[in-house]
C-alpha cells in the first residue's frame, strides 16, 4: 500500500474519530441543559413560593401593627406610652376593618402560599421537608402572635 493511501485512511480514521466525539459531546451537553432546566424551573418556583411567604407574612405583620395602632389612638382612656386619647371617629372604625380585612387576606395568602410550597418540595430532598417545617412553625407562630396582638390591643 503506498503512503498516500495509508496517510488518506488514517486522516479519514481520526475525521470519523473526531466526528463521533462531537457527537456524542453534543449528546451530553443537551442532557446536561436539559436536567438544568429541569432543575432551574423547579428552584425558580420554590424561589417565588418562598417570596410569595415574605409578602404574606410582611401584610400579616403590617395590618397588625396597623390595628394595634388604631387601637391605641382611639381609646377614650389615657394611654400610658403618651399617645393620642381623643374618642374614636367613624373614619378609625372602618380603618379598624379594613385593617382586619387586610389581614384576613394576609393569613390566606400565607395558607395558600404554604400549601403550593408543600407541593412543591414534596418531590424534593429531606432538605426541602425540613425547611418545610421549619417554614409552617414559623408561619403559625407568626399568626398566633398576630392573633394575640389583636385580642391584647
Amino acid at each position: 500500500m503506498r503512503i498516500s493511501h495509508k496517510l488518506a485512511v488514517t486522516h479519514g480514521l481520526m475525521s470519523l474519530l473526531l466526528v463521533g466525539l462531537v457527537y456524542t459531546a453534543k449528546l451530553v451537553i443537551d442532557r446536561i441543559d436539559a436536567d438544568f432546566d429541569t432543575i432551574s424551573d423547579e428552584t425558580f418556583l420554590i424561589i417565588e413560593e418562598l417570596d410569595n411567604f415574605r409578602a404574606a407574612g410582611l401584610r400579616i405583620v403590617s395590618a397588625t401593627n396597623e390595628y394595634a395602632f388604631i387601637l391605641s389612638t382611639s381609646t377614650d382612656e389615657p394611654n400610658p406610652n403618651g399617645l393620642n386619647t381623643e374618642p374614636a371617629s367613624v373614619e378609625t372604625e372602618f380603618s379598624e376593618d379594613d385593617e382586619l380585612e387586610e389581614l384576613a387576606e394576609g393569613i390566606e395568602a400565607f395558607t395558600e402560599s404554604f400549601a403550593r410550597y408543600s407541593q412543591l418540595v414534596a418531590g424534593q430532598s429531606s432538605d426541602g421537608a425540613y425547611y418545610q417545617d421549619d417554614i409552617g412553625t414559623a408561619g403559625a407562630a407568626l399568626i398566633s402572635s398576630s392573633s394575640w396582638m389583636r385580642l391584647t390591643a
